[in-house]
C-alpha cells in the first residue's frame, strides 16, 4: 500500500545520507519500485496464471540490488520528511533479513560480526569476562579519589529491588576504550548524585540491535531472549544506558519478547538530576560546543532537548547549532548495522557530517551516542583537526563542571 501512496515528491530523497554522498540508495525509487512489481507480478498472481516471465524474476535482484539496501543507516529520515507517512525503512529491513536467512548474500565483513555475536554476544571479538573490566578501573578511580561508591552488581543482590535503576553499559561502553571513559563519567555523576545503582556486568549481553538492522533475526531472537531472561532473573524495571541503540531496543522491541522496561537515556536522566539539584555545576567551561543528534536518540525516540538542556546547565557553555539539527539532523553514518561495514561508495557519511559541524566553529563536538561519538572522531582525524577540535559526551562535560 505505501508504493500506491507515493506522490513521487522526493523528499525523502533528499534528506537521506547514503543519497546525498553519492550512495546509489534511493528511498523514492524503492517505493515505487515496489509497486512496479506490484502492478507487474500482481495481476498475474490474483488470477494463478502459469508461465508468465514476470512471475520468474525477483524483487529483491531483478527490481532492487543489495548495493541499494546495504547502504541504507535506517536513520528514518525519509520516515520523517514523508508527507503521505510512508515507511521506507520496514521494507528495506524486510529486503535484508530475506538475503541474509534465505539467501546467505551480505557483504562479506558482516561474517565477523554475526561470528563475534554468535561467540561473545558482542560484535567485538572480545570475551563476556572482559565486560567487567570497566566496573573495576571505576572502583580503583574512586577510590583513589575518596568518592562515594553507589554502584552494585546486581548479581550479587540477587535482586534489583532495592536499587534505584540498572545502568546498561552497552557492548561499546564496555569494550571501546574511548566510550569506556564516557560509562565510567557517567557511573560518577550517579555516584555523586547518591544514585544507588546496579550493573549486570559479564551478564549482559548486546541487546541485538545490530544484528536485527543487518538482517540476522535469528541471531537477534537469540541475543534478545537471553537479555530477557536475565532481567526476568533479577526483577529489572528500570534501565538506563548510555547508548541509544540499546535504549531502542530494550524500551520499544523487548515488549514483544514477554517484558516491560522503563528505559531512560543517560541525557535525561541527567537533565532530571540537574533539576532536582543532586548535581549543581558551577566550574565555569568556556567552551563553542555543538551538539550532534543521534538518530536513534532523536528519531526513533524523541529526545531533543534533554541533551541540549544538560550542556546549558553548565557555565560559559556557548551552544551554537548545525544547520541541520534536531529532527533535521544527519546521520552519522552508522546505524542500521553500517557501524561494521566498509564504506566504498561515494563520499563518506561521517565526512559529510564532521565539515558541518567544523563549519559551525565549535571548538568541542557534543554527542551522546557510541557509534556517533566514533564516527566524528575517525571525521576529525580525517580533517586533521584532532588538536583543535574535541568530540565529548555530555555526561563528559557535565562531570567537567562539576
Amino acid at each position: 500500500l505505501d508504493g500506491y501512496t507515493c506522490t513521487e515528491c522526493g523528499r525523502c530523497t533528499s534528506v537521506c545520507p547514503a543519497n546525498i554522498t553519492g550512495k546509489l540508495l534511493n528511498p523514492k525509487i524503492i517505493v515505487t519500485k515496489i509497486r512496479k512489481r506490484t502492478m507487474n507480478a500482481g495481476p498475474a498472481m490474483v488470477e494463478k496464471e502459469e508461465g508468465v516471465s514476470e512471475l520468474q524474476k525477483n524483487l529483491v535482484s531483478d527490481y532492487i540490488t543489495p548495493q541499494e539496501l546495504w547502504a541504507c543507516t535506517t536513520c528514518m529520515a525519509c520516515v520523517q520528511e514523508c508527507p503521505v507517512m510512508i515507511d521506507h525503512i520496514t521494507p528495506i529491513v524486510d529486503m535484508r533479513r530475506n538475503l541474509v536467512m534465505m539467501e546467505s548474500d551480505f557483504p562479506p565483513e558482516m561474517n565477523t560480526v554475526f561470528r563475534n555475536m554468535e561467540n561473545n554476544e558482542s560484535p567485538w571479538a572480545f570475551s563476556a569476562a572482559q565486560r567487567n573490566d570497566w566496573i573495576d578501573e571505576l572502583q580503583d578511580e574512586l577510590s583513589k579519589e575518596g568518592s562515594p561508591d553507589c554502584l552494585k552488581k546486581v548479581s550479587s543482590m540477587g535482586s534489583a529491588d532495592e536499587l534505584d535503576v540498572v545502568f546498561w553499559s552497552g557492548c561499546a561502553g564496555a569494550f571501546d576504550k574511548r566510550y569506556r571513559n564516557v560509562t565510567k563519567s557517567f557511573a560518577k555523576l550517579l555516584n555523586k548524585a547518591g544514585v544507588k545503582y546496579g550493573v549486570l556486568g559479564s551478564e549482559e549481553k548486546c541487546t541485538g540491535d545490530p544484528a536485527r538492522r543487518l538482517g540476522n533475526e535469528f541471531l537477534a531472537a537469540s541475543l534478545i531472549q537471553q537479555n530477557v531472561e536475565t532481567l526476568k532473573k533479577y526483577n529489572v524495571k528500570k534501565v538506563v544506558t548510555a547508548c541509544p541503540h540499546c535504549m531502542n531496543t530494550l524500551k520499544n522491541e523487548y515488549s514483544a519478547f514477554g517484558i516491560e522496561l522503563e528505559v531512560t537515556h543517560h541525557t535525561e536522566f541527567i537533565e532530571n538530576l540537574l533539576k532536582e539539584k543532586k548535581l549543581i555545576p558551577t566550574k565555569k567551561l568556556d567552551e563553542k560546543v555543538t551538539f550532534h543528534d543521534s538518530c536513534y536518540l532523536g528519531r526513533y525516540n524523541d529526545v531533543y532537548s534533554s541533551p541540549r538542556n544538560s550542556l546549558k546547565s553548565v557555565p560559559g557553555i556557548d551552544m551554537v547549532e548545525m544547520k541541520r539539527s534536531g529532527d533535521r539532523g544527519l546521520c552519522c553514518g552508522a546505524g542500521g548495522g553500517r557501524m561494521f561495514l566498509e564504506e566504498t561508495e561515494g563520499k563518506r557519511v561521517n565526512i559529510e557530517r564532521t565539515e558541518e559541524a567544523l563549519g559551525t566553529g565549535a571548538k568541542t563536538i557534543a554527542s551522546a551516542c557510541p557509534f556517533c561519538m566514533t564516527m566524528l572522531t575517525d571525521g576529525i582525524k580525517e580533517k586533521e583537526k584532532s588538536d583543535e577540535v574535541k568530540v565529548k559526551d555530555v555526561a563528559e562535560i557535565v562531570l567537567e563542571s562539576l
